[in-house]
């Protein structure tokens, strides 16, 4: 009987631990989703990349009429929808759809094969 007790205490303990282990996760959390990007101290601070300084460059920027940058390729052959990404995920935030879902595939595929060939275990 006495062990039956102590048994019947400890599930009633290891209940209570449980249940205050999920509320401290929940609590944690809920304050984690209020800490933002930890950038550096000399990072401007602004609405958009405007205000960035350049740090470094390589090579020429030659601008070339005619040419897109690659998100506009992707929006012009429904490889990625930014809107709905950027609510969901916020400044930046986007889903790749049709093409680019299969480019991204593709470009895994090619750097697992590329790996494979040079003995890589994944």
């Amino acid at each position: 009987n006495a062990k039956r007790a102590e048994s019947k205490a400890l599930d009633a303990k290891m209940q209570e631990l449980v249940k205050k282990v999920q509320e401290t996760k929940l609590a944690l959390e809920a304050k984690l989703n209020h800490v933002g990007n930890i950038v550096h101290p000399s990072c401007p601070i602004s609405k958009d990349e405007h205000d960035n300084d350049v740090v470094k460059t390589w090579g020429e920027f030659k601008k070339v009429p005619g040419l897109y940058h690659h998100h506009q390729i992707l929006y012009m052959i429904g490889g990625f929808e930014p809107i709905r990404g950027s609510n969901v995920a916020g400044h930046r935030g986007y889903y790749l759809t049709g093409p680019g879902v299969a480019l991204n595939q593709a470009l895994i595929n090619y750097g697992m094969k590329f790996l494979a060939k040079r003995e890589y275990t994944p």
